[in-house]
């Protein structure tokens, strides 16, 4: 039980309310839910797959990747990639919530 919640009981009741998910990238279980765009919504993707995952996660896939190459992935495409694989290893094992840093490789594509 990673979630911060005071007593198991409320675990639960948040649990079996729906509260609580798993984060569709590192598995790990979070009360603040984020629906991500698959391809981002600026790149067409208003209609698209929408996936539950924790805030950090949503951050670092835009931190890895250019909207540009996010409208050209699926979703297994993306979660299988080298460089979200490195991520979610490292983060699966972790509690709480991270800040993510932007990767050179997007922070020279975007616009200033």
């Amino acid at each position: 039980m990673d979630v911060d919640v005071k007593s198991m009981s409320q675990y639960r009741r948040l649990k079996a309310q729906g509260a609580i998910i798993e984060c569709c990238f590192c598995e790990r279980e979070t009360l603040k839910v984020r629906k991500h765009h698959v391809t981002p919504i600026v790149k067409g993707g208003q209609k698209g797959e929408v996936v539950k995952c924790c805030r950090t996660c949503s951050e670092q896939v835009h931190m890895l990747f250019t909207e540009s190459e996010l409208r050209d992935m699926t979703f297994d495409e993306l979660l299988n990639h080298p460089k979200m694989q490195k991520y979610i290893e490292w983060i699966k094992n972790r509690s709480g919530e991270f800040s993510v840093k932007m990767s050179n490789h997007v922070k020279g594509k975007r616009r200033r």
